[in-house]
């Protein structure tokens, strides 16, 4: 259980809210010229024409054939990627879908982006996987293509907290006209918890 006391000194609480902290799984920024160890492929390469330079490593990873695919390391639940992408062409003839999978063999799609998508300016591109599952998996797949090329870098995966997305047990208690108690009970390890007071003191934690 939690509590935090309040005095309040002139109107007192004007917003209370609840988040949860997200880790990164990871940060891919391809460092070498083969598939990054834990992760799978089928036909992609990896070269600095690819790199778009966020995060550590000069290489990013090409795709330039129908049935290529990129699949990331398991983890532990799945919150938000995101991604770098741009074509070798300024309408590339190639299309891309993000998928998600628990197993490692049965594929769902996250999001299709069908050939002429893309142009050779880089996008950032961010889809929320929301996965709370033990097991998943992201794969990038190509699954259409009548030429050129597609580049992703700078691949960045969150977790993702299952359970409740608010503390449980929340009560207010000794409430006189200058003091306000709140109590609660984390839902999850990973729980995040704040409080906006308009004016007042520091709160006082116990």
């Amino acid at each position: 259980m939690r509590k935090i006391y309040f005095l309040l000194f002139f109107v007192g609480i004007s917003f209370l809210g609840f988040g949860q902290d997200k880790a990164n799984h990871f940060q891919q920024g391809f460092s070498g010229t083969s598939t990054p160890a834990g992760w799978g492929n089928n036909s992609t390469y990896y070269n600095s024409t690819a790199n778009h330079g966020t995060y550590t490593g000069n290489n990013g990873c090409g795709f330039n054939g129908t049935g290529d695919w990129l699949k990331t390391e398991v983890v532990n639940t799945a919150g938000t990627l995101s991604f770098w992408i741009k074509g070798s062409s300024g309408t590339s003839k190639i299309g891309m879908k993000v998928q998600k999978s628990t197993d490692g063999s049965s594929w769902s799609d996250l999001v299709v982006y069908p050939k002429n998508t893309f142009t050779t300016a880089w996008e950032n591109k961010s889809i929320d996987v929301n996965e709370g599952s033990g097991t998943v998996y992201i794969r990038f797949y190509i699954h259409e293509r009548s030429g050129n090329s597609l580049y992703i870098d700078d691949i960045q995966l969150t977790d993702f907290a299952s359970g409740p997305q608010n503390p449980t047990d929340f009560t207010i208690d000794n409430t006189t006209s200058i003091q306000i108690g709140l109590s609660w009970t984390n839902a999850t390890s990973k729980d995040g918890v704040w409080v906006v007071a308009r004016e007042g003191a520091a709160p006082d934690v116990d």
